[in-house]
């Protein structure tokens, strides 16, 4: 066990500075927008996972790209906390090798169109997913 788990600060080499939160559902379209352009859906990169605490709706996973934020659904909350403590994880975010895509699904239980992110492994030429999370269309 190292002591260095209770030291405080983040865990990523991620710059928040100047990034803006972006909706799950412009992710969604700007991902559809490349996927006609080149043919292929698009991976954004993960820079970083944290845990917004002061949100008004309780405690909000997000993630950070190198150009924006985006929330997670809060049902993923824990799953987010787990990550939080995978020091493999967390060295594979710093370099790089993690990302996320996003699909969009309808929901006949709120009758409106919803999306999913599903993490991903970034390998050149391999991509495998890892975990499934939805959230609701805003």
């Amino acid at each position: 066990m190292s002591v260095q788990k209770y030291n405080k600060g983040s865990k990523f080499n991620a710059t928040l500075t100047g990034l803006e939160f972006v909706k799950l559902e412009e992710v969604f379209k700007m991902s559809e927008d490349e996927k006609a352009t080149t043919g292929k859906k698009p991976v954004f990169t993960i820079t970083g996972i944290f845990i917004n605490n002061k949100s008004k709706f309780g405690p909000r996973p997000f993630v950070s790209t190198p150009d924006f934020l985006v929330d997670l659904p809060s049902h993923m909350l824990d799953t987010v906390k787990e990550m939080l403590t995978d020091e493999e994880l967390i060295k594979d975010i710093n370099e790089g090798k993690v990302g996320f895509t996003v699909r969009a699904y309808f929901s006949n239980r709120y009758n409106k169109d919803c999306f999913s992110v599903d993490f991903v492994d970034k390998e050149p030429a391999k991509e495998k997913a890892s975990v499934t999370a939805t959230t609701e269309k805003a």
